[in-house]
């Protein structure tokens, strides 16, 4: 008798297990790919990657932050043999490709002593949280039982540079906290680990952040995680959350990239992106837009690399149909009309720009042009500077108002838009506008009759004026003190000077940084001395012959204007010495 319940019990064991795993699949599904009217295309982003280990894309500053082990004069772990990896930094060029890599570090040395893991960011760019293996000021630590594990750590930017990093509360020395992404509000932190009590393996958890502080992590449950691993979790601007697992019964091979909607309410459904992003090799460190129309991630397929993990780029022009839900939209009605008479003013043409953090357009438009102003009372100085160009000059206007001087349209909540309203006979208006509610919003432009306009700075080449001994200024072309990172916009005042070296083939500069006269004497040359190579570094990608330009730094040997050392000057004042100077030495 007993036996013959052991055998019933054994068999209702069996077919509940089996009704179990089958509900488990059923919750996991392919995306319907639709290529002909939603095409996907996958490229590599073969500007950024190198041989060996390129992975965990992180949107920040107009580019990307991504973990590589590219650099050959960093120690080698001892425990793998492979090199301590560190983090670069990538702006996108006018195609939206990253370019240009670069080391950055955020708060953690310019000196590798360990190896860095993937980061992401808040969506201000001011806070950045980051994988480390447990450590204090520098020095690993270690657990009880010999184990070093990894913990998640943030850094705050602030003048002049990144705070050293703080591992959050919820870190351990016994299990490893890894992969974060922040919520676009700042309030959920999603990121993986092995802590006791998940699913196994590594799972995905998300902690909240209140004006109390952070909370307790909290596992998303056994719809998303398996009893293997999932890693790498991305949460969308929408809420959506993209992740890596190697433990679903519908993978490709290897770890796949996968969906989910509304993860902090229990998923209903697991979607596997397929193909051309998954395949039998590994994926992950999926990220993708605002818009859900382009993005990164990572993979180790041999076809499509230059051999280890390398970034991919794609773009979907009509979205990732059927996965990536919808961002929040916000109608806008955009009223125009005269200043002086309050009537409406019809056909005014608007124009509407999304802006990155660094104030350019996200849309493939050019806002500004390049000028070279003279400095009086200095001759053969001019200022290099960007200009924004006039309404007419940036292509077609988005709408026009109609006879009511009014315009509508939709806008994604949460971004940031600068909008431009034009009329002929009228001065150009424009606010930078954010969407933050689901109803209707008015915006308002009072346009006032135009008077003539003064004659333009001229614009490059500055024909008349250029000659040997001419010094070009770019001013404030480093956003962070004491960092010899280039950014978008810094890429864009070297362009110009790329452009002028084009026009005038015969044309050799010199490039010369200085910084103020704050700070320590040698450190400041050493400074000027990376700087004007890195500038030099990005014109030589771009094709300039080495011949043509030589870089070195002056430090702060050169001011510019009265703040020497020891003298009491405003913030604005130092600043006007920190440039870099592009001096012709010969032109023709």
């Amino acid at each position: 008798m007993k036996q013959f319940f052991l055998f019933v019990l054994l068999l209702f064991c069996s077919h509940m297990l089996a009704q179990q795993s089958s509900k488990s699949k059923s919750k996991d599904r392919f995306r319907e790919k639709d290529q002909a009217h939603y095409p996907v295309k996958v490229n590599n982003a073969n500007r950024i990657n190198r041989e060996g280990a390129d992975y965990a894309p992180a949107f920040f500053m107009g580019g990307i932050v991504f973990v590589s082990d590219r650099d050959k004069t960093t120690p080698s772990d001892p425990a793998t043999g492979r090199r301590y990896a560190e983090l670069h930094y990538a702006f996108f060029n006018k195609k939206g490709e990253p370019s240009f890599p670069q080391k950055i570090n955020f708060g953690t040395g310019n000196v590798s002593v360990f190896s860095h893991g993937p980061v992401c960011f808040s969506r201000n760019n001011k806070v950045a949280y980051m994988t480390l293996p447990n450590n204090h000021k520098g020095v690993v630590k270690k657990s009880k039982n010999g184990r070093t594990s990894m913990k998640i750590y943030e850094s705050h930017y602030g003048l002049p540079e990144w705070t050293p990093p703080i591992a959050l509360p919820f870190n351990s020395d016994d299990y490893s906290c890894i992969h974060p992404s922040l919520s676009a509000d700042g309030k959920y932190l999603f990121f993986a680990s092995d802590m006791p009590g998940g699913q196994g393996g590594f799972d995905i958890y998300a902690v909240e952040k209140s004006n109390a502080g952070w909370g307790v992590p909290v596992n998303l449950g056994p719809v998303v995680n398996t009893d293997k691993h999932e890693k790498f979790p991305f949460i969308s601007e929408w809420g959506a959350l993209f992740f890596s697992s190697n433990g679903r019964s519908n993978s490709l091979g290897g770890y796949d990239i996968y969906y989910a909607e509304n993860p902090l309410e229990r998923p209903e459904e697991i979607l596997n992106l397929g193909e051309p992003f998954n395949s039998d090799a590994d994926e992950g460190g999926f990220i993708i837009d605002a818009e859900g129309k382009s993005g990164f991630f990572t993979s180790n397929q041999k076809e499509r690399g230059y051999g280890g993990e390398d970034i991919h780029r794609f773009e979907a022009g009509k979205g990732l149909e059927g996965i990536i839900g919808k961002a929040q939209l916000s109608q806008v009605e955009i009223v125009v009309t005269d200043s002086a008479t309050g009537q409406p003013l019809p056909q005014s043409e608007i124009r509407i720009l999304q802006l990155s953090e660094d104030g350019f357009a996200k849309n493939d438009i050019d806002m500004y042009t390049v000028v070279l102003k003279t400095e009086q009372h200095t001759p053969h100085v001019v200022n290099l500077r960007m200009s924004r160009k006039s309404a007419s000059d940036l292509g077609m206007a988005d709408l026009y108002t109609n006879a009511d001087g009014k315009g509508l349209t939709e806008l994604i909540s949460a971004r940031r838009y600068l909008i431009i309203v034009s009329r002929q006979g009228y001065k150009t208006g424009e606010q930078i506008f954010v969407a933050e509610t689901e109803d209707t919003v008015p915006l308002h432009f009072k346009l006032a009759k135009a008077s003539p306009t003064p004659d333009a700075e001229a614009p490059i080449p500055y024909d008349n004026g250029l000659q040997v001994g001419t010094t070009i200024i770019l001013n404030n072309i480093y956003s962070e003190n004491n960092s010899v990172i280039l950014y978008r916009e810094a890429s864009s005042y070297l362009d110009a000077i790329f452009d002028l070296l084009q026009r005038y083939p015969e044309m050799e500069m010199d490039l010369v940084a200085h910084t103020d006269t704050r700070g320590d004497t040698r450190l400041n040359l050493e400074l000027t001395n990376a700087r004007a190579a890195t500038a030099r570094s990005y014109l030589l990608e771009r094709g300039l012959s080495p011949s043509r330009i030589t870089a070195y730094g002056k430090g702060e040997t050169e001011p510019r204007n009265h703040c020497t050392e020891g003298v009491e000057c405003s913030d604005a004042e130092h600043r006007q010495n920190n440039r870099l100077e592009a001096r012709i030495k010969k032109i023709r």
